[in-house]
This record gives structure tokens, sequence and C-alpha cells, in this order.
């Protein structure tokens, strides 16, 4: 049976070209961008998340203190009413929002922007829990309560408004996707997110205990809300501290109590409380010892993240002075002695100051095939774009050879290259100033010296010939060492011939190149040679074989 032939009792229905297969595909993902979809990524997501978090700033930080510290006259009496019912008509807007917004598949990774789909999921997961904390419960509850008697009307249309309203702080179990999108979109450091994070938990926790324990105070004797005020030094810590320890004023502001109250939670959280505010009652004995359980074990955590956090915050730092302390220990296992051991210690310095400390094939081999070709040519655009030899090959080439590139470093007086060794590589300069000479041996056969052929710099290339010229062998024609600092990049030759075999117009470059180099370097050679005995014939004469 022939090659490629197909029996009609076995051939599969025939597969559309490749072209037409990319046009049908094109034309299905316009045709599902439904009219009126919200993409994750588009500009007005961007805008809506930052109203978002802005929207949960607000519930966390100004819904537990009028909560706590605004009678229910109080409150419908201020601009406060505003701003709830603007907070409200926006989270609404945010649920018909979210029934409009693509999102990712977490098991394809597909955007998926079908409307029913969309609403669907919606439906299924976040939109009770957006519902409950919308709607203005406090209001619903105040007119089904209207027709009590005003003498049974206040005490439960306060606690109803109180804990109505707070449960409007459940929003903030929201914010980690938030917080995860804002990353992503803004490319802010995961490391400052975490340490915010946890310092904007310590002072939430601290707001909470606050508006908490003053709320708690006045459940009982709440002169503000529904007129009661015995003076009763014992009927809850308010009054003991106003009539008793003479340390609150009924003529204190709202944001007096407030810092008063924020001071008390403080000093509970860091376990040094300083005995201003006692708890009188029951309820407020059992709320204190509670805080104090949450607030210190939060602030010992926090403390603890945090400080890990910071420490961590500069990878890169860490992993160099980690990969010294690793060289340290090594050396001195080994016993070298302290001229090769500051020799080596300089070295390692330098290639650590230059090369990325990351594992770099691992994150690049986790990557998909595009991510990682978009990362290696935004890597030859910063990084290799200025060599001489990637400037007139094609990108593709530039690309696959760029991957398989080896960083190498040489200290001055490094030797790169030995002539009459073998070849197996050739190197490109990234940094640097390089000395290509010819030894000179004695009669003896001890060095006679050596002769300065050309020096080499940034953007240079070598070795490439004995790779490349059939006649040298694949033997170095040449030495090469560093006269300062340098630093190179390797290119294997198995590599290089593979890259070669799929561009024949670079390796017709490259052949032109070395055969180039090949004559300049012989011409180099004899010119210096010849310098040299016109110099001191009598001596080189004498000494070279």
């Amino acid at each position: 049976m022939g090659a490629g032939k197909v029996h009609p009792s076995t051939s599969c229905p025939a597969l559309p070209a490749r072209s037409s297969w990319r046009r049908s595909w094109s034309t299905t993902r316009r045709d599902t961008k439904a009219r009126g979809i919200i993409y994750p990524h588009s500009s007005f997501q961007r805008l809506w998340s930052v109203v978002n978090l802005a929207l949960v700033a607000y519930i966390c930080a100004c819904v537990p203190y009028v909560s706590s510290f605004y009678s229910l006259a109080e409150y419908q009496a201020s601009d406060w009413v505003l701003y709830d019912a603007i907070s409200d008509a926006l989270y609404g807007v945010d649920i018909l929002i979210r029934f409009r917004t693509a999102y990712v598949d977490p098991k394809t990774g597909d955007v998926v922007a079908e409307p029913k789909r969309i609403a669907t999921r919606y439906l299924r997961g976040w939109f009770g829990f957006d519902l409950c904390t919308t709607l203005p419960w406090d209001t619903i509850f105040n007119q089904l309560d209207a027709t009590q008697s005003r003498a049974t009307q206040y005490p439960r249309i306060l606690r109803v408004f109180r804990l109505t309203r707070i449960a409007k702080v459940l929003r903030v179990l929201r914010i980690q996707s938030l917080i995860d999108f804002c990353e992503d979109q803004f490319n802010i450091n995961r490391n400052y997110i975490v340490v915010s994070k946890l310092l904007l938990s310590i002072v939430l926790v601290a707001h909470f205990t606050a508006c908490g324990f003053y709320a708690l105070g006045t459940m009982v004797n709440d002169q503000y809300a529904a007129g009661l005020h015995s003076g009763d030094p014992t009927s809850s810590w308010i009054a003991y501290a106003t009539f008793t320890k003479k340390i609150w004023k009924l003529s204190y502001t709202k944001p007096e109590m407030y810092t008063s109250t924020l001071y008390f939670a403080f000093t509970m959280m860091a376990t040094v409380g300083f005995g201003d505010f006692t708890p009188i009652t029951i309820n407020e004995r059992i709320y204190t010892m509670f805080g104090m359980v949450l607030s210190a074990g939060t602030y010992a955590f926090m403390i603890a993240s945090v400080s890990s956090s910071v420490a961590s915050m500069n990878v890169t730092k860490n992993r160099y002075f980690e990969r010294l302390n690793e060289l340290n220990a090594y050396m001195e296992s080994r016993e070298l002695p302290p001229p090769l051991v500051l020799r080596t210690r300089r070295y390692y310095r330098y290639f650590l100051q230059h090369k990325t400390v990351y594992d770099e094939s691992r994150i690049l081999g986790d990557l998909s095939t595009t991510l990682r070709e978009e990362i290696t040519e935004h890597y030859i655009h910063i990084t290799i774009k200025n060599i001489a030899f990637f400037q007139d090959v094609p990108k593709g080439f530039t690309a696959f050879i760029a991957i398989h590139l080896k960083p190498l470093f040489l200290s001055p007086q490094s030797i790169a290259l030995k002539m009459g060794d073998d070849a197996s590589e050739m190197f490109i300069v990234a940094r640097g100033i390089l000395q290509v000479y010819e030894p000179l041996v004695a009669k003896d056969g001890s060095s006679a010296g050596d002769i300065e052929i050309s020096l080499l710099s940034d953007g240079d290339h070598f070795g490439e010939m004995a790779l490349l010229l059939e006649e040298q062998q694949n033997l170095r024609s040449a030495s090469v060492r560093a006269k300062i600092y340098c630093e190179l990049h390797a290119l294997d030759y198995k590599k290089l011939q593979i890259g070669l075999a799929r561009y024949p117009s670079v390796m017709d470059k490259l052949m032109r190149d070395a055969l180039q180099r090949k004559i300049l370097l012989t011409n180099l050679r004899s010119a210096k040679i010849s310098n040299l005995l016109t110099s001191s014939p009598s001596t080189c004469l004498s000494q070279i074989k």
C-alpha cells in the first residue's frame, strides 16, 4: 500500500485546510463576543475593580463606626444616609454588572462570554450573598416596626439598625478576588500586597473591637438612642468610666469617643492594658475576654507575618547572600588557601551580581510555548539586541539561539580558549575586553611569552572557526584570555548545528565570516611575529622553536 494512500472504507472525514480552520475559528471567536459583555481585562473592569475596593474600604471603616456611635435619630438626620444610599446603589449596579462580566474558565483557561453561562455561574455563586448584603435591611425593619409603640420601639430598632448594618461588613469576604485582580492588572509586587493586608488586618481588628465595645456599652445605657440614662455606674463600662473614674465625659464628640475606645482596643491587642476602661457587666467581660484572645492572637500572627514578608521582600538579595554563604561553607570544608579563597569569592560575587539568581530553566519550562517565546523575545530585545552577531540574522534563529546561550564569567587573566584544545563551543562577548594571543614556546619547552594578535570587546564573537572550518580539525587556532572581568555567552556546538540547519542563510554568513577572520588572523599573526623579530631578532631566534 502506497504511502499516504487511504482506502474509502477506512477513511475519515476530510479535515478543513489549516487556513480555513483559522478563519472559521476567528469568526466563531468574534461571534462569541456578545454585545454588552465586559471582559476581565478591559479598561472598564479595571476601573470598576478600583471602585469596588473603595466601596469595601468605606464599608469596613464607616459602617461599624456609624452603627456603633450614632443613634437611629442621629443617623437619619446626618449625611450618612446619603452616603449609604450611594454605596447601596453602586452595589446594586455591581450586581447587574456581574451578570454581564465574562470570566475565565479555571479548567480550560478560556474566557467565557456567553450571557447564559455567566448568569448561571453568578446565580449559583455569589448572587445570594451580594443581594443579602446590598438590600437596605435597616429601612425595611424600621417600616415593619412602625406600628409598635414608641416605648418598645427604640431598643428593638436600635438593635436591628446595628445588626443589619454590620452585616454589610461581610462584603470584605470578596476583597481577595479584587486584590488578586488588581495585582495582575497593575503589576503590584506581591510582597507589598501581603504586608499591606497584614497591617490593615491589625487596624481593622482594632477598629471592629473599638466599635463593638462602645456598642456593647450603649446596649443597656444608651442615653443617645433610647433616652435612657439611670446614672448607675454599674450599668455599663461607659457609666463606670464617667461617674467613678471620671475619664469619660458625656460631652465627648463622636471622634473623641472613637479615639478613646480605639485606644482601649490597641492596649488590649498589645496585651499592655492600663486599666483605664473596665468592663462592668457580664456581657462586657465576656466580650473583653474574647477580644483579648482574638486581638492578641491576631497581633502576634500579624507581627510574625509582617516580619517574614519584609525579610523576603528582596528575593534577589536574599538568594545572593544564600549563594555566598554556601560558597563560604564549601571553601571552608575544602580548606582552600586564603589567596584562592579571596580570588574565588571575588569572582563569585561578580558572577552573582551579573547573573540571575533564579532557576531560569525551571521557570521557563513551566510556561506555555507562547509565553516562553514572548519572554525570550523580550530578553533578546533588552539583553543581546546590541550584539553584532545577531544584527543581520533571522529573528527565529536569534530566538532559538538565545534560549540555549549559557552565561560565562571570566575574571582578569582567566583563559577562555587555549590554542590546540578541542573545540566544543563558540562564544559571544556581552561585556568586557579579551585578548587574542599566541603563546611562544622556547626550545627547551618553557614558555617564552606570547604575541598579542588582537582584542575582542562588547558584541564580538569568537571560537566558531574551529567548529566550522574543516582544515582546523576542530582545534583552536589561538588562545583567548580576559583582560578585565568579562561576561560571555557560550553556545554549544550541537545547538549551533541545529540552528544552522534550520537557517542555511546564517550558515553561509558564518562561513564567510570564519574564512575572513582566518585570513585576518593569519595576517595579524605574521605581522606581529615580523615586528617581534625585527625588534629583537637574536633573542627571539635563540628562544623560539
